[in-house]
């Protein structure tokens, strides 16, 4: 049986306590009772055809990593899962009929669930199961779990450091935090994505609206480094689109530059639509956004050329509409 407060990696070697739960938050991280990967051992169901709208897919699992929770069943100890699936892919129609990639034999997933049960095949099924990913999102709970262990030491160390600080020059405790979490995602920026970045934000998000101006610069230049993960990319972009409106007007326009500039870098093309047709919208076109000049937010003609390109090449009303706001009057 696995045992909470104490994981292990692939190695065997000992890494951090597990994340703690609250509720409510944004991080699924946080809000999840269990954290785990499992791999697909044998899947067998019968094949879909014109008649058959429903089928029962019958799994061998084992579990790989226990990351939070605690489960009946050992890592390496197969299982049994037995669940219904339907042809026609709908959020009401069963969670394991939305399931990406299809399990097959030597696909790992973490699952992310919510319950008191320490029956992995509970925690697998609804109401429990709150999310499946590929076993690679791993990573991001490791990562989180890591920077928990270092906010949590900057905070006692700095109110420790206080103290023995006059008033004036003592720090904020979750502030030197802040810095210290996102030095770390600069450092893992290759290797982290969406889940981490919503422990991340919900960790930073009130010292960064103390201190935005320093932040902010430190978080666009990982968000514009062509080596940070397209997940992690695309998480901070949605939050820093989200939080534009409360930014003065130079954070505002630091963050439209720093997104129309992603354009110039190689893209998959869902992102590209995403920030077309998403996130720019709402930080040029929107009602009330009243953005700075297209010379002042894009200085240099070639990055305004590469990115006026990336617009032009998607044909959408939200494209033509920015290529018009880049053209200028």
């Amino acid at each position: 049986m696995n045992q909470p407060g104490r994981t292990s990696d692939d190695s065997g070697a000992e890494v951090s306590p597990p994340l703690p739960r609250e509720v409510p938050s944004p991080s699924p991280l946080l809000t999840a009772t269990h954290l785990f990967t499992f791999a697909v051992n044998a899947a067998e169901a019968p094949p879909w055809s014109f008649d058959r709208d429903e089928r029962q897919l019958k799994l061998e699992l084992v579990v790989r990593e226990v990351y939070k929770g605690k489960l009946d069943v050992a890592p390496g100890r197969p299982f049994p899962l037995a669940v219904t699936q339907y042809q026609q892919m709908d959020e009401n129609r069963g969670f394991w009929s939305n399931v990406r990639p299809d399990p097959a034999p030597g696909l790992v997933y973490l699952a992310i669930a919510e319950a008191e049960s320490s029956n992995p095949v509970a925690l697998l099924v609804e109401p429990a199961i709150r999310a499946l990913v590929p076993g690679d999102n791993a990573v991001d709970v490791r990562m989180a779990m890591a920077a928990e262990v270092l906010r949590r030491k900057t905070i006692d160390e700095v109110a420790l450091a206080n103290e023995k600080r006059t008033p004036e020059k003592r720090e904020s405790p979750p502030a030197v935090a802040m810095h210290r979490l996102i030095a770390l995602t600069q450092v893992e920026r290759a290797h982290i994505g969406r889940l981490f970045w919503g422990y991340l934000w919900f960790r930073i998000d009130r010292p960064f609206y103390d201190s935005q101006a320093k932040p902010l610069a430190e978080l666009l230049a990982i968000l514009g480094d062509p080596t940070t993960h397209a997940g992690l990319r695309i998480a901070m972009a949605s939050t820093l689109v989200s939080v534009a409106s409360a930014l003065d007007p130079d954070g505002r326009l630091r963050v439209t530059r720093a997104l129309l500039e992603l354009l110039a870098l190689p893209l998959t093309e869902a992102d590209r639509i995403r920030l077309i047709d998403g996130f720019l919208p709402n930080l040029v076109l929107g009602e009330g956004a009243r953005p700075a000049s297209v010379d002042v937010i894009l200085p240099d003609p070639r990055t305004k050329t590469a990115v006026r390109a990336a617009i032009a090449r998607r044909d959408s009303d939200t494209a033509r509409k920015l290529v018009h706001w880049l053209d200028g009057p």
